[in-house]
């Protein structure tokens, strides 16, 4: 009954198509010289053709991996609270192989969506550690660049010195510090609580001399954070 169903679809799909493109070559003053049957036999060999091409072994492999997967979400409706490294690693690795100029409103994306998946903290450590172990892509290395800067991120994660952690591992990678420097700059513009999570002044006296070429980038994120420090 389901292979009459079926037949019967891709007979009624053939002959629709086929009589969408008799009408166009009419249009155009043009027809192919084949036979009207020509078309239809070639669908209803596409069939077996199909069936030789399939392979349910592999077909069946790949239902049981979307399966654990899903029961693997399931299990875990809401954040992970630590402990499953190895969930985190594997939920996270697909921000490794983003394109090097994936936008900053994707890897944002991609990263809201994680947090249905494994809390903050075991993501920025994942990012963390592959960038400190060279394991990580540029796209990896811009995801945790931009956790490090965002202020609901950094309100939700509650953890000191992310942003000088994170613009230390960073090391030669001048354009994401400067990009780190600009967008706390406006992050605390936007909250100024964010100025006790930011690089102390020590800090940021080094990177001047590390990276001269973004030394004014540096000089003003010093100066929002003194003029958002509290005063005693």
């Amino acid at each position: 009954m389901a292979a009459s169903a079926r037949i019967a679809v891709q007979l009624l799909l053939v002959l629709i198509l086929f009589g969408i493109g008799r009408g166009i070559g009419g249009v155009l003053g043009s027809l192919p010289n084949m036979p009207d049957m020509l078309p239809i036999g070639i669908s209803f060999l596409a069939i077996p053709v199909a069936r030789l091409l399939w392979d349910p072994r592999k077909a069946g492999a790949m239902d049981k991996l979307l399966d654990d997967a899903l029961a693997k979400i399931e299990s875990n409706p809401a954040p992970l609270e630590g402990g499953d490294r190895a969930y985190a690693e594997a939920v996270t690795a697909p921000l490794n192989g983003l394109s090097d100029d994936v936008t900053e409103a994707e890897l944002e994306s991609h990263l809201s969506a994680l947090r249905a998946l494994v809390n903050e903290p075991m993501t920025y450590e994942v990012l963390l550690t592959r960038v400190q172990t060279n394991a990580a892509s540029l796209a990896g290395k811009r995801a945790l660049m931009l956790m490090a800067s965002d202020t609901a991120t950094l309100g939700r994660m509650a953890m000191s010195r992310v942003p000088m952690q994170v613009m230390d591992v960073l090391g030669t990678e001048t354009a994401l510090i400067q990009r780190m420097a600009e967008r706390l700059i406006a992050g605390l513009r936007q909250d100024p609580d964010v100025w006790k999570n930011c690089p102390n002044m020590g800090f940021l006296e080094a990177l001047h001399a590390q990276h001269p070429t973004i030394k004014p980038a540096i000089a003003a994120l010093q100066v929002e954070i003194l003029t958002q420090a509290p005063r005693d």
